[in-house]
């Protein structure tokens, strides 16, 4: 390979590194959310890869290559929110779906079977979702929190 030819090379990497941060090569597949280690796993058992991105504009998001999280919006959060929103992911990985109720519904009935999720933690996060609008792939916050509810329900045997 020529010394030209591998100073691009060396500079598109350098530059890919800029861009994206290690979150493009850095990956885990156990993180720690508050003391807690969790893992996720695709429906054939594979684990998930976790990345870190602080430029990411929301808390997360879950593509064929794993779940990225921004560190800087989680460490806003209580330690059981940052588990649902980090269940909320894993559940986009583990039904999947892009569909956002489910994937709230699959980490609030994950959160109640485990123990690390509870009415109180359901009325924080309705007071952090009370005034989102919600957009194009997003119902506005208060219907996912009503939806967050039910599934608590379901999860805990009450619903009728």
């Amino acid at each position: 390979m020529s010394n030209r030819r591998f100073s691009v090379l060396r500079l598109l990497f350098l530059a890919l590194i800029v861009l994206f941060g290690h979150s493009l090569f850095a990956q885990q597949f156990r993180i720690s959310v508050s003391g807690i280690q969790v893992t996720c796993s695709y429906p054939d058992g594979r684990p998930v890869a976790f990345y870190s991105d602080p430029t990411l504009s929301d808390v997360g998001n879950t593509t064929q290559r794993g779940i990225t999280l921004n560190p800087n919006v989680l460490s806003t959060m209580s330690a059981h929110l940052k588990l649902f929103w980090v269940g909320h992911e894993c559940g986009h990985a583990h039904i999947p779906t892009s569909k956002e109720m489910d994937a709230d519904c699959w980490s609030a009935k994950t959160g109640v079977s485990q123990g690390w999720f509870d009415a109180s933690d359901a009325d924080e996060l309705g007071k952090e979702m009370a005034q989102n609008p919600g957009d194009s792939s997003h119902p506005p916050g208060p219907e996912r929190v009503a939806n967050v509810r039910a599934c608590m329900q379901q999860a805990s045997g009450l619903d009728s």
